[in-house]
């Protein structure tokens, strides 16, 4: 059901460049090549994968130059700043958004 609304949404917004996946995150990761802008990372918050997708991304050079991550979590998460020009934090609700800029 999300992969279709994200679907409709493009189409809506007339994107083409886009990819929406339904898999297991570190499955994928570990066998992607190709690089992006924007990772939107949502998991279910019990999985608690966050520091390994980014470790992931980091690692397989997964990211363009200035490509943002964003992370969605309930908890709070230890990001090293130090590797990133721009670490932002909002918070709502119980929800914590992370946007990082590489």
């Amino acid at each position: 059901e999300a992969i279709k609304v994200i679907k409709e949404n493009a189409n809506a917004l007339k994107e083409v460049n886009y990819k929406a996946i339904k898999d297991d995150v570190i499955n994928f990761l570990k066998n992607e090549t190709n690089k992006y802008d924007i990772v939107f990372v949502d998991p279910p918050y019990k999985l608690e994968v966050y520091e390994a997708v980014v470790s992931l991304l980091e690692n397989n050079q997964l990211l363009n130059e200035d490509a943002i991550i964003i992370l969605e979590s309930e908890k709070p998460l230890n990001i090293k700043e130090d590797k990133y020009k721009k670490v932002k934090l909002y918070n709502y609700g119980l929800a914590k958004i992370y946007m990082l800029r590489k």
